[in-house]
């Protein structure tokens, strides 16, 4: 038998993983980021960028989910019956959510400020180390010839 002091307890919302465990939890290691490697400027300009979109995409789903949230929590009606008090506490319960997705568009602003950050700071070593090509010698135009 179940143990029904957890509310969810006996409910099957495991969508065929094991109770408990994200799908992505049998990767040791998962992240969508892969490892971090930075053992070159196109690398770490790579993983900013990729940090960036992911956590972009990550935000706009959960302010999806919050707005999602916001409107269903606003049909259960108000336990005291006051006038708009289901929408009031919909509002409170979902602001948590929005501000989730606020702070993950935040991360993907920084993750973007890292990469320009390192360009500033160490753009002395990699002029030095980036070839340039040589100036092409052009031929001069001579009126007096």
């Amino acid at each position: 038998m179940a143990d029904r002091t957890h509310p969810f307890a006996g409910a099957d919302r495991s969508n065929g993983h094991r109770a408990g465990s994200h799908p992505y939890a049998a990767q040791v290691g998962y992240s969508p980021l892969a490892d971090p490697e930075f053992f070159t400027n196109a690398d770490i300009r790579n993983y900013c960028e990729k940090a960036r979109g992911e956590f972009l995409r990550l935000s706009f789903e959960i302010a999806m989910a919050a707005e999602v949230l916001q409107a269903v929590l606003k049909e259960v009606p108000d336990p005291e019956g006051r006038p708009f008090g289901a929408r009031a506490r919909a509002r409170r319960v979902a602001r948590h959510l929005k501000r989730t997705a606020t702070d993950a568009r935040d991360a993907a602003k920084n993750a973007a400020r890292t990469y320009a950050a390192f360009q500033r700071e160490y753009d002395p070593e990699l002029s030095a180390t980036t070839r340039t090509r040589p100036a092409r010698a052009r031929r001069r135009f001579d009126f007096g010839a």
